[in-house]
């Protein structure tokens, strides 16, 4: 039971990662940089408070 914990805690880890490389990369092609520079850092700070 120890081991299926640490890997789903893993998989959050990674889920995080390619969640954060999918909005830079949409931040970098989206037009309206000012209002995804704010909705980034919101995002961000979620995800400092949840790891």
């Amino acid at each position: 039971m120890g081991n299926t914990g640490t890997s789903s805690k893993h998989n959050n880890t990674e889920i995080w990662t390619f969640t954060r490389a999918h909005f830079c990369l949409s931040y970098a092609t989206f037009p309206s940089i000012k209002i995804w520079r704010k909705y980034l850092e919101r995002i961000l700070l979620c995800g400092k408070f949840s790891l």
